[in-house]
């Protein structure tokens, strides 16, 4: 009586070796770049949060009458400002203010996923927003986040306080 052996040879096992290897050389990559995509997806998210907060504080501005208000300053004392969620929030001809504080007032970002800095202040303000695991998230220079290239910002052309700059870097996410 013959008895049968039961279990792979050499050869299967070497080639099921081979179709996994070539499985993760293609499927490892992928699933590396998709951090990168969940924080350009997060930017994305993070300008059309501003862009929608910037709208819903516009409106209250020309609810108020206040949309063709300059910005205040010492050769303006025009009261460029609404009240919203109980804070005072500046404006700029009815859009908020580039500064961490009106963000922080009017847009939902919470500090446990997201990083908000200040690089700039003034009528010209500059506002870096850095979602959780971008590489800029726990840097406060702005030099430093800028060259991360990955963050988005919010703030106003020079000389121009009727509209506002969303800009978006993600190269370096």
């Amino acid at each position: 009586m013959a008895t049968k052996k039961s279990g792979f040879t050499l050869i299967e096992l070497v080639i099921v070796l081979v179709v996994l290897a070539v499985l993760a050389v293609i499927a490892i990559p992928r699933f590396l770049n998709m951090d990168k995509e969940a924080r350009r997806s997060a930017l994305e998210a993070g300008i059309a949060s501003l862009k929608s907060a910037n709208d819903m504080v516009y409106a209250k501005a020309s609810i108020e009458g206040k949309e063709n208000l300059m910005p205040n300053e010492y050769h303006n004392p025009t009261d460029a400002s609404i009240i919203v969620n109980g804070r005072r929030v500046d404006l700029s001809y009815g859009r908020m203010m580039a500064s961490k504080w009106n963000i922080e007032t009017v847009a939902d970002f919470p500090k446990d996923d997201w990083k908000i800095v200040q690089a700039r202040g003034g009528h010209f303000g500059l506002v870096y927003l850095m979602p959780q695991g971008a590489p800029s998230f726990n840097m406060a220079n702005a030099t430093d986040i800028a060259a991360s290239k990955c963050y988005l910002s919010y703030s106003f052309k020079q000389y121009d306080y009727h509209t506002p700059i969303y800009d978006m870097a993600y190269e370096g996410c």
